[in-house]
């Protein structure tokens, strides 16, 4: 599959997983359920980091 490139996982595929985090808070919220925007932000923080961490470890 030629989409399947290291440009692809280094710059859709983070963007996609946030996306679905975000998401998925927004879905709680919107549900009615109590959402902690500190949680939010350090989850999302998080994840970006470890993206972060794993692009500068590997990339040639």
């Amino acid at each position: 599959m030629p989409f399947l490139t290291r440009k692809f996982f280094f710059a859709v595929l983070p963007m996609l997983v946030l996306g679905y985090i975000f998401g998925s808070f927004v879905s709680a919220a919107i549900q009615g359920f109590d959402v902690n925007p500190m949680f939010v932000a350090l989850n999302v923080f998080g994840i970006a980091f470890a993206i972060w961490d794993f692009e500068s470890r590997y990339r040639r």
